[in-house]
This record gives structure tokens, C-alpha cells and sequence, in this order.
């Protein structure tokens, strides 16, 4: 099961939101879950709400920083990105079973953490 976690629903500032994030990545860490969701909304404008868009820069950071292990974005979180990654295949399975997978939401983003070894 992955851990789900509502940052738009009592719609933050996009800093606030960001901090949210980052700390629900560090306590979900230290409770050694290995996969989060992250609801972030989409927003109105068609293009996207502010808050996806800021973590949309921050990702590939957190990842090359390894802060993180690895995302998806929601409008990816289909059977063909999954098989293309290198994760377990525990990992596939609790990824496939999520209620988001193969709907092509732009409003999740899926984070893939590091464990703390």
C-alpha cells in the first residue's frame, strides 16, 4: 500500500506546500515506508498548478542529490514506465496495485524513497 499525502487540500502557498512535501519525506523515512503519493492538484490554468510545477524542478534534483530514490509523475504512471524502471518487482506490485495507476493523473506525483541503510 502506498502512503498517500493530500497537499492541496487546504490549498498552501507553493512554499508551504514544498516544506510539506519535505517533511512528509523525511518522516516517511524514518517510518520506513518506500513509497508516497503525493496529491498535489492540478490546477485550473491547463498548464498545471504552481505547486506542480515547482516540484517539477525540484524532482530531478532530489533525485540526482539522492534526498530521493525516484518519481513518477501521474500523467506517467502507467504499466509501460513501470517495467522500463529498475525497481523490484515487490515494488511493481505495490505500484500496480495503487488506485492512480494507468489514469494518467497529472494531479499525483509518486516518490520513490531511499531507505535509510
Amino acid at each position: 500500500m502506498i502512503k498517500e499525502i493530500n497537499i492541496k487540500e487546504d490549498l498552501p502557498t507553493v512554499d508551504l506546500a514544498i516544506a510539506r512535501i519535505e517533511q512528509e519525506i523525511e518522516a516517511n523515512k524514518l517510518f520506513g515506508e518506500q513509497v508516497i503519493k503525493i496529491i498535489h492538484g492540478y490546477g485550473s490554468s491547463g498548464v498545471g498548478g504552481h505547486i506542480k510545477i515547482k516540484l517539477s524542478t525540484l524532482l530531478p534534483l532530489w533525485k540526482k542529490t539522492k534526498y530521493i530514490y525516484d518519481y513518477i509523475k501521474g500523467e506517467n504512471f502507467t504499466q509501460i514506465t513501470i517495467s522500463n524502471r529498475r525497481y523490484s518487482k515487490k515494488l511493481k506490485e505495490i505500484l500496480m496495485q495503487d488506485q492512480y495507476f494507468n489514469s494518467i493523473n497529472k494531479g499525483v506525483t509518486i516518490l520513490i524513497l531511499r531507505s535509510e541503510d
